[in-house]
């Protein structure tokens, strides 16, 4: 479900998703595990702002299949216009929570997602790869 572990240097965007989780670690040492998710995120829109990130916040993302649209998915974050970041303020994660990541990469063809759940004692987070990323697109 959540990807395995690697190797430092065969890391997918190592300094871009260190620079994220950091900024989502220091967030929830200020607000703690007990917020709406919406708080949690506009935390985070102030916090990429004030690094001078480059990022997007609910990005409408068509779903179609045969060349027609059927739907539409909606990013929390995309970052440096290459890394999904997900926001989740729950108990804990499960498949569906990892599966919704996965088809936000592939709905807009990046490599790398980060699933970040504020709603525990300890801030939790994964990294999604994207096993069908086609970098000629």
């Amino acid at each position: 479900m959540f990807e395995q572990k690697q190797k430092v240097d065969d890391l997918i965007e190592p300094d871009l998703s260190y620079k994220i989780v950091g900024l989502c670690m220091e967030i929830h040492r200020q607000l703690g595990n007990s917020c709406k998710e919406k708080y949690y995120q506009r935390a985070l829109e102030v916090a990429f702002r004030k690094n001078d990130m480059v990022f997007n916040k609910e990005i409408k993302v068509d779903l179609g299949v045969f060349d027609e649209k059927i739907g539409h998915y909606f990013l929390d974050f995309l970052v440096e216009k290459r890394v999904v970041v997900e926001l989740k303020a729950k108990p804990f994660l499960n498949k569906n929570d990892a599966k919704q990541v996965l088809d936000y990469l592939r709905a807009t063809n990046k490599k790398l997602g980060l699933i970040v759940n504020f709603g525990k004692a300890s801030l939790e987070y994964h990294r999604i790869l994207n096993s069908k990323y086609n970098s000629q697109s």
